[in-house]
C-alpha cells in the first residue's frame, strides 16, 4: 500500500506530506490541550472566586452573575488567543482589529457602560437595598430591583419608575429605611404678640400625644428664626421607621388644632399695597372765566 502511494506521489512529495501532517497533528494536539486547560482554568476560577462570594453572600447575586460572565468571556478570549498562536495564526493584526473595535464599541456605548459601572458600585457598596424607601435621581420610592442598567422603584402613587444607575449613583441618595428611627422637623410660625413659652409648651404637649412619637428622645421646640411677619418655631421629634410618616402627618394636624384652640395665631405672609394717585396738572389751554 505504501509502495503504491510512493509510486504515485514520489518519495520526496511523500516526505513533505508526512512532515506537514505531523506538524498539523502536533498543532491540533497543542490547541486541544490549550482548550482543555482553558476549561479547567475557568472551572477553577469559578469555584474559587464565585464560591467564596456565595459563602459570604457578598456582593449581590446580580454582581456574582456579572463576575461569572466576565470570567467566562475572559477565559474564552485568552484561550482563543493561545489557540491561534498554537496553529500558527498571526495574531498581531487580529489583536489590533479587536482593540480598535473594542474602543469604538466602548465610545458608542459610553452611557450604557456608565450605567453598568454605577450598577456594580450600587450592588457592591450597598447604599440601598430592595425594599428600602429612598430619594435619589430626582425620584422617591420603594426599591423593587437593583439591576445592571436600571434601578426600579415604586412611588407612593404606585407608579413604577426605572432610574438609570448612573443618574442614581451620581446624585445624593437619601435612604429613609437605613435606620430604625427617624427624626422629623416641623417649622411653625406664630405671631409676634404670641406667648412663646405657652406656644412651645402646647406644641410639645400635642406632639407627645401623637401615636408613634418616641418618648426618648423627647420632642423639642425652640425659636428657629425671627421672620419678617412671624416667629418661626422648630419642632423636632423621633419615631420608628414604620410609624414615621403617619406620625409626621398627624403631628402637623395636631399642632394646628391645639394652637387654634388656645388662640395662638399662625400668621401667613401678607403684603400691604399703598396706592397714591398722581397729581393731575392743569391743562395749559384751560382759562378761568373771571366773570363766571
Amino acid at each position: 500500500m505504501i509502495d503504491s502511494i510512493l509510486n504515485v506521489f514520489g518519495t520526496e512529495n511523500w516526505k513533505l506530506f508526512e512532515t506537514w501532517a505531523l506538524a498539523i497533528g502536533w498543532q491540533l494536539l497543542e490547541a486541544t490541550l490549550i482548550i482543555l486547560a482553558g476549561r479547567l482554568a475557568y472551572r477553577f476560577l469559578i469555584s474559587r472566586i464565585i464560591g467564596a462570594m456565595e459563602r459570604v453572600n457578598f456582593p449581590d447575586a446580580t454582581v456574582r452573575g456579572v463576575v461569572r460572565l466576565l470570567l467566562r468571556w475572559g477565559t474564552i478570549l485568552v484561550t482563543a488567543y493561545y489557540v491561534m498562536l498554537a496553529i500558527g495564526v498571526q495574531t498581531t493584526a487580529i489583536v489590533g482589529v479587536v482593540t480598535g473595535s473594542a474602543l469604538a464599541i466602548g465610545l458608542a456605548m459610553q452611557g450604557t457602560l456608565s450605567n453598568v459601572a454605577s450598577g456594580m458600585m450600587l450592588l457592591i457598596l450597598r447604599p440601598i437595598s430592595v425594599g428600602d424607601y429612598i430619594a435619589g435621581g430626582g425620584h422617591n420610592g420603594t426599591v423593587v430591583t437593583i439591576g445592571i442598567f436600571y434601578t426600579t422603584v415604586d412611588t407612593l402613587e404606585n407608579y413604577r419608575i426605572s432610574i438609570p444607575n448612573s443618574a442614581l449613583f451620581g446624585s445624593a441618595i437619601i435612604n429613609y429605611s437605613a435606620n430604625k428611627t427617624l427624626t422629623a422637623r416641623m417649622m411653625i410660625d406664630v405671631a409676634y404678640d404670641s406667648d412663646l413659652d405657652k406656644a412651645k409648651d402646647l406644641l410639645i404637649k400635642s406632639t407627645k400625644a401623637v401615636k408613634g412619637v418616641l418618648k426618648n428622645p423627647a420632642p423639642q421646640v425652640w425659636v428657629q428664626e425671627l421672620g419678617a411677619s412671624a416667629v418661626q418655631l422648630e419642632v423636632r421629634f423621633s419615631a420608628k421607621q414604620s410609624e414615621f410618616w403617619p406620625a409626621t402627618r398627624e403631628a402637623r394636624q395636631s399642632a394646628k388644632a391645639i394652637l387654634d384652640a388656645n388662640g395662638i395665631e399662625i400668621p401667613f405672609p401678607q403684603t400691604t399695597v399703598h396706592y397714591r394717585p398722581e397729581k393731575q396738572e392743569k391743562p395749559e389751554n384751560q382759562t378761568t372765566d373771571a366773570g363766571s
